[in-house]
């Protein structure tokens, strides 16, 4: 079996955090019997019983702890909407800094209707999901008929 894919980047440092960014390994999940994008993360601090979580256009969740290899998993759709949203009506990828969305406020009431409407989120970990599950199309239908 060919090793799995590994990508490597350097992480943006949070500012006030107090240090330095992690690297991150994004390996193939398949073929290392794991669901979702899990990754590897590595720290200069002890890892034990630390979970990181990352809000990509769909987040994922990595659980680490001394001796057992670190078990990931996607947790549902982070910013797949909102890009796609941004998209349609300000004709940019993204909402950059989070602008667009600091001006508006979470509708709690949709928001669990809409989590309520996928059997997905039901589901126990590990799982995995994508932007073939949660997109554009899938936001439409559900607002459509809320």
């Amino acid at each position: 079996m060919a090793a799995p894919a590994v990508h490597l980047r350097r992480l943006r440092p949070r500012r006030g955090c107090g240090s330095p960014p992690p690297r991150r390994c994004r390996r193939c999940p398949a073929g290392a019997g794991r669901a979702g994008r899990a990754r590897r993360w590595w720290s200069r601090r002890p890892l034990s019983g630390r979970a990181v979580l990352n809000l990509g256009g769909i987040a994922n969740v990595t659980l680490l702890a001394p001796g057992p290899p670190a078990r990931g998993f996607d947790t549902g759709p982070a910013n797949v909407f909102l890009d796609a949203w941004c998209q349609r009506h300000l004709g940019q990828p993204y909402d950059a800094d989070g602008r667009w969305a600091a001006t508006g406020q979470v509708v709690a009431p949709l928001l669990e209707q809409l989590i309520a409407s996928e059997p997905w989120f039901a589901l126990p970990p590990p799982k995995s999901t994508g932007r073939d599950r949660f997109n554009l199309q899938w936001l439409d239908d559900r607002l459509a008929a809320a």
